[in-house]
């Protein structure tokens, strides 16, 4: 049994018992106690920044929708840092510095992560394929996904396949 096989096990045993506690607190420690040893931290990648508001709240939702897809469905502990650091308060995406220092410290996080899941349903942005770039580069591999509610025939598994193969991504590190 493959490391990741072992883990989705524990994950969806863990989750049945937490659908079926009617008190959050009942498996508390023992969610605390899996994600503490197992530490599945993942990059996700996803697109932020937008021309209009419209296209920066959908990157938003989509985003969201992927951290919530990694923690939920795959029992890993998503580091989103573009929605993370651009939340109202934090840093300001429109300022050049500001963005720099989050990209940066989001970067950062990476250091924690045992691989970078890649959210492709909306493209690959050059941030993202940037991100993919040094993930690489810190030995973490690449895992492409897909959101139902979001697929669509241009964007998919494939074509972000076949775009980070043409960037210099080594085929062995993406799945």
């Amino acid at each position: 049994m493959t490391c990741d096989t072992a883990h989705k096990l524990a994950f969806t045993a863990l989750v049945a018992k937490l659908k079926a506690s009617d008190d959050w607190r009942e498996h508390l420690d023992e969610a605390i106690a899996f994600f503490s040893q197992t530490t599945p931290f993942v990059i996700v990648e996803s697109p932020f920044a937008a021309p209009t508001q419209d296209e920066l709240n959908r990157n938003i939702a989509y985003a969201r929708q992927a951290s919530n897809s990694a923690l939920v469905e795959h029992g890993e502990i998503p580091l989103a840092s573009h929605i993370k650091y651009t939340q109202p308060g934090m840093l300001d995406d429109t300022v050049p510095w500001e963005r720099t220092l989050g990209i940066a410290a989001g970067l950062a996080e990476g250091i924690m992560a045992a691989k970078t899941a890649v959210y492709v349903d909306l493209g690959l942005s050059e941030g993202m394929v940037k991100g993919i770039l040094v993930a690489v580069k810190a030995g973490r591999n690449i895992t492409l996904r897909s959101l139902p509610d979001w697929a669509n025939t241009t964007n998919t598994v494939a074509a972000a396949r076949q775009k980070l193969l043409d960037a210099g991504v080594p085929a062995e590190r993406i799945s």
